[in-house]
């Protein structure tokens, strides 16, 4: 085990979920019934060009605390400037982990090491597909920027 990665302290993860428009008010209203999850913030639009759906609102993104952690959920649009495919094209589609740490290098070279793949390497951010399938963006911690 490196001795990088030891040092490195993981702060936060979030599970990012997406839903198919014009769900996601239900997704949410579903996973604080079932799962007592609590409405922490909510970002969304007016719904101007659709026809059947005019009128309602989109869920940009909700962020909700179930247990100690925070999911984020949006509605999956062909539109959505921060889902569009360029940004998405990599992930699964209905999710993937979103993990905090101090310094994503050594995190990210261990995961390479191990049969991870890198799909996305920014100086912020990397994201990798684990050799199990799973997609996990991690960022560093905004205060360490």
């Amino acid at each position: 085990m490196s001795t990088e990665v030891e040092k490195v302290h993981m702060s936060k993860m979030k599970r990012h979920i997406f839903v198919d428009e014009p769900y996601g008010c239900e997704a949410i209203e579903f996973y604080k019934a079932v799962f007592r999850a609590v409405e922490v913030n909510r970002v969304y639009e007016e719904i101007e060009t659709d026809d059947e759906i005019k009128g309602s609102v989109r869920v940009v993104s909700c962020e909700l605390q179930l247990c100690s952690s925070i999911i984020i959920v949006s509605e999956l649009t062909p539109k959505s400037c921060m889902l569009n495919q360029r940004n998405v094209a990599h992930l699964p589609p209905r999710g993937t982990m979103l993990v905090y740490a101090e310094d994503v290098a050594p995190v990210v070279d261990l995961a390479a090491r191990l049969g991870s793949s890198i799909l996305k390497d920014e100086k912020y951010e990397k994201h990798i597909k684990d050799p199990y399938g799973s997609v996990w963006i991690i960022r560093t911690v905004p205060a360490a920027r």
